[in-house]
């Protein structure tokens, strides 16, 4: 019950980072250690899996998808998407607590590198391939949004851009949805409830999380440091994207500015963002509550 509560919060910490554009859950799932088990448990969903569905051995396919880790953790980041979508959204455009809130996150991203980075022995070629990972992280953390319909089609592409980003540590879903113009239809559909536009983004999720995923498992069994290496690359790269002062979150042109107060509260909430990281890596990964359970 212990495991399984906690494979529940750091779900719920991954539904919260999920929220806030520019940052991923896969971000939380790499620091607590469970990252290469969720991108195994949903790699498992494949034929043979379909196959014990239609004949409905569900104790085998339990064992095979490892729900007793994959339940809780999606029961987690589903309850913090819809307890908290409203809120975070608010404060998102609220001009003086999104700098708080970026502040806030950007200490918890800073220090999620280095928890994660000192898990690898570097090496030059380790050094090159985070310096490519923080290349493209960088690429993606400074275009541009755009606007575009909110039809099926795009709910569909956003929904499967999404939760690639979400299954990256680095850039969240929450940013590339602002990239493809479908942030804000997401979160009201949220918000109120709109299960058919939901169901849209769902489904569009499903679809590229099966195809992004057997990518993600192949490179991390037959490149595994160097693929980690990318990905602490990436979460740098990406870490512009949290400067807490910007003229807009989500306009066609957004530009960082001078910070314009509350320098101080900002720092003090970055290094608590960092701290907080650090408590939580350290509580997630501790001894006596195995991942591998």
């Amino acid at each position: 019950m212990r495991v399984t509560f906690s494979h529940f919060v750091v779900g719920v910490v991954m539904g919260m980072a999920d929220l806030v554009p520019g940052v991923s859950g896969g971000t939380i799932a790499f620091v607590s250690g469970r990252y290469e088990r969720l991108v195994a448990a949903i790699h498992s969903f494949d034929v043979p899996a379909v196959g014990m569905i239609r004949r409905r051995t569900w104790t085998a396919l339990g064992r095979r998808l490892d729900l007793g880790f994959l339940l809780p953790l999606l029961l987690g980041i589903g309850t913090a998407v819809v307890a908290l979508a409203g809120t975070l959204d608010g404060w998102l455009g609220d001009q003086v607590a999104r700098p708080r809130l970026f502040s806030f996150f950007a200490g918890l991203v800073v220090a999620s590198a280095i928890v994660v980075g000192r898990r690898l022995r570097w090496s030059p070629a380790l050094v090159g391939a985070a310096a490519t990972g923080g290349l493209i992280g960088a690429v993606v953390a400074f275009s541009t949004p755009t606007r575009t319909p909110p039809t099926a089609p795009w709910a569909l592409l956003g929904g499967a851009l999404a939760i690639c980003a979400m299954i990256l540590p680095g850039i969240s879903g929450s940013f590339i949805l602002l990239l493809v113009g479908q942030y804000e239809r997401a979160v009201e559909a949220v918000h109120v409830r709109d299960v058919g536009t939901v169901g849209l983004f769902a489904l569009g999720a499903v679809i590229g999380l099966l195809l992004f995923v057997r990518v993600l498992r192949w490179t991390l069994v037959r490149y595994h440091d160097p693929t980690i290496a990318a990905l602490v690359g990436f979460i740098v790269g990406s870490l512009p994207r949290l400067w807490p002062w910007t003229d807009c979150l989500d306009c066609l042109d957004p530009r960082a500015v001078a910070p314009t107060g509350g320098v101080g509260l900002a720092i003090g909430l970055g290094v608590a963002g960092a701290a907080g990281m650090v408590v939580f890596e350290r509580w997630a990964t501790r001894p006596g509550d195995p991942v591998g359970s």
